[in-house]
């Protein structure tokens, strides 16, 4: 459900693209643009106090609905880290026998969010701050990775030339929030040949919330299943099925609030 959801808006956005080209084919000022963003966001910590402060790469295409307007209808994707934790020496079973293996476990999240963006300001200025509403959806996930070999040894990596995976938390939700933040004219800036703006640099913050509830793991807090003495707090086995060691990492249970710093590179064509 969640691909064809995405599906549909990306087929959206390019029928707009197609319908905005195809009145402007015979002017040079039509608008639409792809970005390049890197994010970090950080928790309020009064909502997750548990968790960590994630960096994300994230692309984004925005269409404006017709000539001259100042608002960009706006689709972003970003994918990130919070956590990632490598267990060496540990086995991995297989018809009764033991393989020495690498564990490789981390926790991260994609973002998919669409937005409706208003510049403030006159058209091709050196600089123009916007304000961008935006709803969508958040995944997050956990998983572990074991490298193992039937010969008894690894690679100059610690890897093998097999490979199992599985996912030990995975939680979608509806999201909400806003960005706002200024792009400055790159070509303007350094007074290039160029009457569109073609380059622009963008800062910004952002503010991302929900109203349901995420389950989420920080796996670099993962020990030992003998370690386990509190019996308070909930554990989930990190461990893939046929692992020999077991480990278990906590999870986690709040409502979802990030604000979060954005720079990129704006590419109008």
């Amino acid at each position: 459900m969640l691909s064809r959801l995405f599906a549909s808006i990306l087929a959206v956005s390019l029928l707009m693209t197609n319908t905005s080209i195809a009145q402007e084919d015979d002017d040079p000022k039509r608008e639409s643009q792809f970005s390049m963003l890197l994010n970090i966001d950080s928790p309020l910590k009064g909502t997750m106090p548990e968790m960590p402060t994630t960096g994300l790469f994230g692309v984004g295409f925005g269409q404006s609905p017709f000539y001259g307007s100042p608002m960009f209808i706006e689709l972003k994707v970003s994918w990130g880290n919070y956590s990632s934790e490598t267990q060496k020496n540990v086995y991995y079973e297989k018809d009764g026998w033991l393989y020495p293996a690498e564990s490789q476990y981390v926790s991260g999240y994609q973002k998919y969010l669409l937005g409706t963006k208003f510049m403030v300001g006159k058209d091709f200025r050196a600089v123009r701050a916007f304000g961008t509403p935006q709803f969508g959806l958040l995944r997050m996930r956990s998983k572990v990775t074991i490298n193992w070999t039937e010969d008894g040894t690894l690679d100059e990596n610690g890897q093998g030339p097999n490979e199992a995976r599985s996912t030990i938390v995975a939680e979608t939700g509806f999201v909400y929030g806003a960005e706002a933040g200024i792009e400055i004219g790159i070509d303007k800036l350094l007074k290039l040949a160029s009457d569109k703006n073609v380059f622009r640099l963008v800062l910004s913050g952002s503010l991302l919330m929900s109203d349901n509830e995420y389950e989420y793991a920080d796996v670099d807090r993962m020990v030992s299943k003998t370690a386990l003495t509190d019996n308070n707090t909930t554990h989930i086995q990190a461990s893939h099925p046929k692992q020999w060691e077991e480990y278990s990492t906590e999870v986690y249970t709040s409502s979802l609030a990030l604000w979060g710093v954005n720079i990129g590179l704006i590419i109008n064509f």
